[in-house]
């Protein structure tokens, strides 16, 4: 039998743990949304291309390969090694989360 009392406790350290996964998954989350919309790709001339609206507009109307496939590595070049580590801390305090919320299954975490 659990000491009186017992049960709010453990209760309690989860909903803490809860509470600050929430925030460390929102802070994780706006980081990766702050990389994701101010990223810039430089081009030949200098100009700089950011997400919305140049590389939104090269992506929906170009049918040029080259420039298609310049404006994709490009973007990717400029957001994907920035966000790597921080997506893969948002995939770690989510199933925390998940798992702290009682899904205990492994096969419901995210992999």
């Amino acid at each position: 039998m659990a000491a009186p009392g017992a049960e709010s406790a453990v209760y309690g350290c989860l909903v803490v743990n809860a509470c600050l996964c929430r925030r460390e998954i929102s802070h994780v989350t706006n980081e990766l949304a702050n990389i994701y919309s101010t990223a810039v790709v430089t081009d030949d001339s200098g100009r700089e291309n950011r997400l919305d609206p140049e590389l939104t507009q090269i992506m929906a109307t170009s049918r040029d390969y080259e420039q298609l496939k310049w404006a994709w590595q490009g973007w990717r070049n400029a957001t994907g090694p920035r966000m790597k580590d921080l997506y893969a801390q948002l995939v770690d305090k989510m199933n925390e989360a998940a798992v702290d919320s009682g899904n205990r299954a492994k096969e419901n975490t995210i992999k």
